[in-house]
């Protein structure tokens, strides 16, 4: 292992950060190795007769365990954040697709960033090209206004909402200037 580590000198440096000398032994390219990982090596025994011993090494058991656990620790955390989004990602399908059916395709647009909380009204066209007369009478009617108040109350990101009702809708309710 030690003689492809020292014929790859100039990738291991480069990847690993780790020179390995021409005269390096081989258990010690391999506990360099390890190292970079979090491992280590330890000898464990001596085999052999008085001039012909090998020493026979194994990987550290308790340094072995605490890796795997703070691995698995990290892979459940993955997961659970993965399953937040997707989580999250599912209320905003389900809420558009109500939307949708209730107000059909051309209520739910995906703005500008300039149509964020910091920049309404600045520089912002006094006429929105995607909110026509009909769809315009479709938000306004009482059941539509009373469900945009409501839920303007409980959605706890503007942005989003932003994002989903048309910006003349919150400037005719009062919502934003």
């Amino acid at each position: 292992m030690c003689k492809t580590e020292i014929a790859c000198t100039e990738h291991v440096k480069a990847i690993l950060g780790l020179t390995v000398p021409p005269t390096a032994d081989p258990i010690w390219c391999i506990g360099q190795l390890l190292e970079q990982v979090g491992l280590k090596i330890k000898a464990v025994r001596k085999e052999g007769s008085r001039g012909e011993q090998v020493r026979i090494y194994q990987l550290d058991t308790e340094l072995f365990q605490f890796a795997v656990a703070v691995l698995e620790h990290r892979a459940q955390q993955r997961q659970e954040r993965e399953q937040r989004r997707q989580e999250e990602r599912e209320l905003r399908a389900d809420y558009a697709a109500r939307l949708d059916a209730i107000y059909g395709s051309k209520s739910v647009v995906t703005p500008s960033l300039k149509n964020s909380l910091e920049n309404l009204g600045a520089g912002m066209p006094t006429a929105e090209p995607f909110v026509n007369q009909e769809n315009l009478e479709a938000w306004l009617e009482p059941e539509s206004v009373q469900e945009i108040l409501n839920w303007w109350a409980e959605v706890e990101t503007r942005t989003f909402a932003l994002d989903t009702v048309p910006i003349a809708i919150f400037k005719r309710l009062n919502l934003v200037t």
